[in-house]
Order: C-alpha cells, then sequence, then structure tokens
C-alpha cells in the first residue's frame, strides 16, 4: 500500500533511492504451509531448469564448433565488407590506397597480374608519415614489446631492438652476479614458460596466492615475454657468479678446484671450512670496488657515445645542420669531462696559468679544448638551453655505477645471511633453527629483490640514458587488413601470404591500385 500523492514525486523517490517494487502474490493460507509449498515449487523450477541445462548441454556439444566457426567466419566477411564499402568504386573502375612493405611490391604485382585484370599499382609520392613494421632476427623479436613499451620507432629511424637484446641481459646478469640466485630465477622462468605457453600443468612450484598477485600485475602473455627476455640475462649472471665466486653468498669455488686437484690440475689456494672457506674468485667484487666503478664509468662513455654516434647519422640522414653540431659538441664535452676527471684521479698537472703546464702535461689543453668547444658547438646547435643542461650528460655517464651498486648491496646481503646462519649453527639447536629461518627467508627476498630492480634499473638505463641521445619514437605501427583465425581457415590460396607475420619495415612507399571492372 502506498500513500496517495502525485506520480512524479513517488518516481522520483524511487529513482533517488534505488527502490525495487514487487508485486505481492496472492497467497491463501498459513505461512508455514505457503513457505513448504513455495520450497515445492522452487525444488520443481531448480529440476526443470537442471534439465533445460543438460538439454542446452547436448545441444551445445552438437553444434558448438559449427556455430563458433560461422561466427568466426561472419565476422570476417563483415570487415571485407566494411573496407568495401570505403573504396572509390564507379560501374567501370574501383580505386584502393594504403601502405605495403616495399621488399613485398614485386610480389603483390605478380599476385594481381594472376588473379585479376587490368590491375595497376601507382606509386605516389606523399608527406604523410609511413607506419613502421619492425624487422629483426626470430630469436630477438619478443624483445620488440620493450621498445613498443616505450615508444614505437619511426619507419626513418633505427629499430634498436638488437642493441636492447645484448646490453639488457649483461646489465641484468652484472647486477645480481650469483651463482644460485640466477639459477633460482632461471627455473622460475622455465616454469612460467612450460606452464603458461605450453600449458604444462602437472608441475606446480608456485603458491596459488603468488600466481594470483603475478596475474594481477602481468598477464600471461606478458608473463611469457617477460620470463623469455630475463633467461640470457640469467646465463650472464651464472656466468658473472663463477668468476665473482658466488653461490648464494657463499664462496663454493674451491670445491671445483679440489676436484680439479685431483687429476693433477694444481695451484689453486687451500681449502677453507665447509660454507666457509675464503673466497677464491676469479675476480672479487668486494675487494675491486674501485676498479668495477671504473669499469662502470667506462661503460657510461660508451653508451652515451654510441647513442650520441646514432643521433648523428640520424640527423646526416635527415640532414639537420643544427642537430649534428649539437650531438658533437655533447660528443666532446662528455669526454672532455671524463678525460678531465681521471687526469684528476691520477693527480696529474692541469692548471691553465702555471707555466710549465705545456711541458708537463701538454694533453690538459686537449682536455680544456674538448669542454670549452663542446660547450661552443651546443649553444650553436641548441642555443643557450644547452647550458642549462650541461650538468645532464654528466649525470648520465655516472648513472651507470648503479650496476655496481646494486650488485653490492646484493652481494653484502647475501653474505650477511649467510653469516647469521652460520653462528646460528654454533651456539645450540634453537639458534640453529632459527638461523637456517633466516637463511631461508633473507635468501627469498634477495630473489625477489633480484627479479624486480635488476630489470626495472637495466630498462631504465637504456631508456633513460641511452635513447636519449638517439631515439625520438612516435612510430605508427603498421597494421595490414586482415583478421586472426583461431576456428577457420583461409578460404583462398595464393602462391605466398603477401604479409608474411615475420615483419619487415617498410621504405616510404604509398601505393594506390587501380583496376577495370
Amino acid at each position: 500500500m502506498f500513500p496517495s500523492f502525485p506520480s512524479d514525486a513517488f518516481a522520483s523517490i524511487i529513482q533517488t533511492h534505488d527502490v525495487k517494487i514487487e508485486v505481492v502474490p496472492n497467497l491463501d493460507g498459513k505461512p508455514t504451509d505457503i513457505i513448504t509449498k513455495q520450497k515445492s515449487h522452487l525444488e520443481n523450477f531448480k529440476q526443470k531448469l537442471g534439465q533445460i541445462n543438460e538439454e542446452l548441454t547436448k545441444i551445445s556439444e552438437q553444434h558448438y564448433v559449427t556455430l563458433i566457426e560461422l561466427e568466426e567466419q561472419l565476422t570476417i566477411e563483415n570487415q571485407k565488407l566494411e573496407v568495401i564499402s570505403n573504396l572509390g568504386v564507379t560501374n567501370d573502375a574501383f580505386a584502393l590506397e594504403g601502405w605495403i612493405p616495399k621488399p613485398k611490391l614485386d610480389q603483390i604485382e605478380a599476385t594481381l597480374q594472376k588473379h585479376t585484370r587490368g590491375t595497376t599499382i601507382y606509386e605516389l609520392e606523399t608527406e604523410e608519415k609511413p607506419p613502421t613494421l619492425q624487422s629483426n632476427p626470430k630469436g630477438l623479436r619478443l624483445f620488440e614489446a620493450f621498445i613498443r613499451f616505450y615508444s614505437m620507432p619511426q619507419s626513418k629511424e633505427f629499430d634498436p631492438t638488437m642493441i636492447f637484446a645484448f646490453i639488457f641481459p649483461v646489465f641484468y646478469g652484472l647486477m645480481i652476479g650469483d651463482v644460485g640466485y640466477c639459477l633460482v630465477i632461471l627455473l622460475v622462468c622455465l616454469w612460467v614458460i612450460r606452464r603458461v605457453e605450453k600449458g604444462k600443468r602437472n608441475l606446480t612450484i608456485m603458491p596459488k596466492q603468488l600466481r594470483s598477485f603475478g596475474l594481477m600485475i602481468l598477464k600471461k602473455r606478458q608473463m611469457v615475454k617477460l620470463s623469455k627476455a630475463m633467461i640470457p640475462g640469467c646465463i650472464v649472471g651464472i656466468i658473472l657468479g663463477v668468476i665473482f665466486d658466488l653461490y648464494f653468498g657463499f664462496h663454493l669455488n674451491g670445491y671445483a678446484f679440489d676436484f680439479l686437484a685431483s687429476f693433477g690440475v694444481t695451484g689453486f689456494p687451500e681449502p677453507g671450512a665447509v660454507l666457509n672457506r675464503p673466497s677464491q674468485a676469479f675476480f672479487d667484487p668486494i675487494q675491486n670496488v674501485g676498479k668495477l666503478l671504473l669499469l662502470t664509468g667506462y661503460i657510461g662513455i660508451g653508451m652515451v657515445t654510441f647513442g650520441l654516434i646514432l643521433g648523428i647519422l640520424n640527423a646526416i640522414r635527415e640532414g639537420e645542420k643544427k642537430v649534428i653540431i649539437a650531438k658533437i659538441g655533447w660528443l666532446a664535452f662528455g669526454w672532455g669531462v671524463v678525460l678531465f676527471g681521471l687526469a684528476l684521479i691520477h693527480g696529474d698537472a692541469l692548471n691553465p696559468t702555471w707555466p710549465r703546464l705545456i711541458e708537463v702535461n701538454p694533453v690538459a689543453y686537449l682536455y680544456y679544448g674538448l669542454l670549452f668547444g663542446g660547450i661552443g658547438l651546443m649553444v650553436i646547435g641548441e642555443g643557450g638551453r644547452a647550458i642549462m643542461e650541461l650538468a645532464s650528460i654528466v649525470s648520465h655517464i655516472l648513472s651507470y655505477t648503479r650496476l655496481v651498486g646494486i650488485l653490492l648491496a646484493s652481494v653484502i646481503l647475501a653474505h650477511t645471511t649467510d653469516f647469521i646462519f652460520l653462528k646460528a649453527l654454533n651456539i645450540s639447536i634453537p639458534f640453529a633453527i632459527l638461523g637456517i629461518l633466516i637463511l631461508f627467508i633473507g635468501h627469498m627476498f634477495n630473489i625477489i629483490i633480484g627479479v624486480f630492480v635488476p630489470g626495472i634499473q637495466s630498462a631504465r638505463l637504456i631508456y633513460v640514458e641511452f635513447f636519449s641521445k638517439f631515439y625520438q619514437g612516435n612510430g605508427i605501427k603498421f597494421t595490414p587488413f586482415g583478421s586472426v583465425r583461431k576456428f577457420t581457415q583461409e578460404q583462398y590460396t595464393l602462391e605466398q601470404s603477401v604479409i608474411q607475420p615475420e615483419k619487415k619495415k617498410p621504405d616510404k612507399l604509398k601505393i594506390k591500385i587501380k583496376s577495370e571492372k
């Protein structure tokens, strides 16, 4: 029952409070009898619903395959009709305009001549920016996703996928540098590929909660790509781990040396206590921090130089003279800073007002020439704003020292965990149990950090410090007309597909196809 007031006001109240009105059915009898009767009706409805579902299942088993194939084929045919509706068509001819990869032009012409009559292809000159079709060796194509994540290259640009594919694993492995950690990460990557990509579900080593968390962050396809990209880095890390003599922070090279000594190979240091023997590394990162920092400095100037050279080549191809001058200026200034800094470290004479400088260290004038000459070229090429950005190239070079910083953080954490574990073993059984727990938690934490931090920092060093020197991006992905078939096959078979899945980067070529009917 409702009070009597205007229907508009009543409707407004219902909408405001999201009220749902149900008609009360006519029910006779006692409430207990009515409830029993309604429960009986509900059971009957459930039985009928179950029978209907069984019939639908039988119908689905009988016709699902046919229906899904028809749906896919009709969708594809509808897409074709939409394209045809956009063509320039008369009673006698039609015109189709679009982009194709230049290496495929002859193949398309041959295919059209064989299967059509009176069809002609015209190459058009256009100022429209062509799309990009990346072309890389099959084993490196998974790294194209990392480039597209940053920005799609323009068709006129150099595609840096191959550079990324070689540099990323080296940086990643260097920042972990432990055989044990890299081996665990490698096994997890192989498990992800086996389980997700190949559908092998008989092997479950990951807790359900952790799997669910991973799927919240990444899609299955992205997880597979990331796992495949990390495998080369793990291999590099294992090799460096042997060089550094790090196996979950322990020094185990001595056991391999003992094994070799049993075959008469001698000259190795004497072994120490079990799990606590002295490091027998080919290169100890803790004892050689200065050398590692110097090495990463060389890596930094090398990467920055390589990026600037690529930027100069791009500018030469495009005829941008000011950009060329500015890039050369940045290159000269960067090397001037590096050489000047090394001279300071070695204590060389650098005071330009000292009369004997030209006798003692004449090369110092080269450093000043690179510094001030580089600044002058930068101002000519980019204007006064270049002065404001002088510190950026220094920071980009020094930024590569994070390779050592992350490595040392991982090594020190592993050593600390192992030290606590070994000390706890010598106290009592309860402390030994606690030490084992600390050992497990500490190394698990280090492994999780090793999955994310080195990968993020490796990509960042390439994206920011390297790509910024030459890479513009903002390209348009080449997506030819076509459709993905899962349940059907192509109706027509040509000698070869006009555009293969292994796509190539097109030149600036635009075509127009005209044909008489």
